[in-house]
């Protein structure tokens, strides 16, 4: 806004530099929510009934407030069946700067809520907290509180596989002999689990345009919607469209976003940049793969002398008619080579090209894509809400200083359902940051304002992120070989902000450490973020 002032009154280009400190004064923030709630449930934890009222503070403008709080309590369930389940949600109006958007959304808020409560249903019922989750995880055949079928629901696999590989029972054991010898340190291990839905809930945000340009020496340039930030999404796209054409990713360039190529975009959020973008750019490369497949099988008929002929003045090879063929799955393209499969013949890519060209054939395309299948009824809260969910769960140990409040994380172990993933390399960086990332807003990122609503944390002396010596000591991170997923871009799912939410077990993790402390039947008073301050305080609580 600044820097559009300063451009519109003096005719100039302008772009506005602030101080780290205003910058984080002047951002919108994760929502504030204040989450009660009433639970049911039987002798062996099985959830019956839940009632929950969600109350965000969406500070002085309405932002992305109301969104979120939809997102939020959409994943109030989590990866748990409740079959009945009344939510409430409010979000209100208060002095501080607006909060708005951040990874994960709304979605965050409302898993942390049901985890909180198995814990505690554990604790009330003295089981472990692992038997509860396996006793209400979702199974075939159930639906959400908003009547959505859970499709390709592995999550009972993931929790056993997790279990198993990360020795749970057994480092329960030791757990339990550590936290009965030491007087100082203690522990905690906890398991939590992630079912994120992918899309849009706004659903006409759902669609993404891309335009491919093949050029004559075999280079592509690809325009989307989506905006690089680090995420890889360029990378993928390239490798979406290299792969159709058979070239390496080197000669296909993803252009910068501008509504010069692509106009009326959706923002690249709710983790569905590479699933909107790289859908539409595959879209209009099979359009130009097709052509040039049609445009092989005739070039293939013709010898060798005639090809590269059609150009104005030679009057004697007539233009190659595409539309007449009907059969070319057996064209095939690979490293930067054409080859009719049925008939033994080859020839390099960029002869084809030169052949396509030579005949009119265009070598450019738009391509369009949007989730299909969305419906849902805002005012009933009812329908399917997301395309699909990428899964995963978390085991993380802690330990707690019981004189300092210290926290250390000293084993994470993942195991993520991202199907079969465009980039593993980058899959596991989204992964592995994603956690960290939350373990940061879990733990030691927190806000303080004073009594006019004035940012006081907005530096790095007074805001901690995540360092170095942060990150779990053993980290383990696997992805799981998900081969029947078919819905979504090469069978792929989204990564960008489910793994955010697995972090979640870290928060729980400390719950299970402070239980050893006291006999209280449940686990009160440990906001989000568990500072040392917070956690130091709580534990003098339970010790007096």
């Amino acid at each position: 806004m600044f820097a559009a002032l300063a451009t519109q009154r003096f005719g100039k280009a302008a772009r506005i530099v602030i101080t780290k400190d205003d910058d984080m004064v002047m951002t919108g923030k994760r929502n504030p929510f204040l989450i009660q709630y009433k639970v049911g449930f039987d002798t062996s934890g099985k959830i019956q009934s839940l009632i929950a009222v969600l109350s965000s503070d969406g500070g002085a403008y309405a932002d992305l407030s109301t969104a979120i709080m939809e997102r939020a309590m959409l994943h109030i369930d989590n990866a748990y069946y409740i079959p009945n389940l009344s939510i409430c949600g409010q979000v209100y109006k208060t002095n501080t700067s607006p909060n708005t958007a951040f990874r994960g959304f709304g979605g965050p808020k409302g898993v942390l809520a049901i985890e909180k409560i198995i814990e505690e249903i554990a604790r009330h019922l003295k089981i472990d907290a692992l038997d509860v989750r396996k006793e209400n995880v979702y199974v075939k055949g159930n639906q959400t509180h908003y009547d959505q079928e859970i499709e390709d629901n592995i999550l009972p696999n993931l929790f056993s596989q997790l279990e198993e590989s990360g020795e749970y029972r057994t480092r329960r054991q030791e757990i339990d002999e550590i936290n009965s010898k030491s007087p100082e340190e203690i522990h905690g291990l906890s398991m939590t689990a992630v079912k994120f839905g992918i899309s849009f809930t706004t659903r006409f945000l759902n669609q993404g345009s891309a335009l491919v340009n093949l050029h004559m020496d075999g280079t592509v340039q690809v325009s989307t919607g989506a905006t690089e930030m680090g995420q890889g999404v360029n990378t993928k796209i390239s490798q979406v469209v290299a792969e159709e054409f058979g070239i390496p990713t080197s000669w296909v360039k993803v252009m910068p976003t501008s509504t010069e190529k692509n106009a009326n975009t959706s923002a690249t959020a709710a983790s569905s940049g590479s699933d909107i973008n790289g859908r539409a750019a595959l879209a209009a490369t099979l359009k130009i793969k097709e052509r040039l497949q049609k445009t092989a099988v005739l070039v293939f008929q013709r010898s060798k002398e005639l090809r590269g002929r059609a150009i104005a003045g030679a009057g004697t090879v007539p233009e190659l008619d595409i539309e007449s063929v009907k059969n070319f799955d057996h064209i095939q393209f690979k490293d930067t080579q054409v080859f009719d499969e049925k008939n033994k013949q080859e020839m390099k890519f960029v002869e084809l090209l030169e052949e396509a060209y030579l005949n009119r054939i265009p070598l450019t395309d738009n391509g369009f894509y949007r989730y299909p299948g969305i419906f849902f009824d805002k005012v009933k809260g009812k329908g399917n809400a997301f395309y699909y969910y990428t899964n995963g769960v978390a085991l993380s140990e802690v330990s707690l200083n019981r004189y300092t409040g210290e926290l250390k994380v000293l084993r994470t172990d993942i195991l993520m359902d991202l199907g079969r993933p465009l980039n593993h390399q980058i899959d596991m960086g989204q992964v592995t940051g994603a956690f960290v990332q939350g373990m940061g807003w879990l733990t030691t990122e927190n806000l303080y304002y004073n009594s006019r609503g004035q940012l006081l944390s907005h530096s790095p002396s007074t805001y901690k992120i995540p360092s170095i010596q942060d990150i779990p000591r053993d980290f383990n991170c696997k992805l799981l070989e998900n081969t029947v997923n078919h819905k979504n871009l090469k069978g792929s799912k989204a990564v960008g902000e489910p793994p955010l939410l697995l972090s979640i077990s870290v928060w729980t993790a400390a719950l299970d450490a402070l239980k050893n402390i006291s006999d209280e039947s449940q686990t009160r008073s440990l906001s989000v973020p568990a500072t040392q301050e917070k956690l130091l305080l709580r534990i003098r609580d339970l010790d007096a």
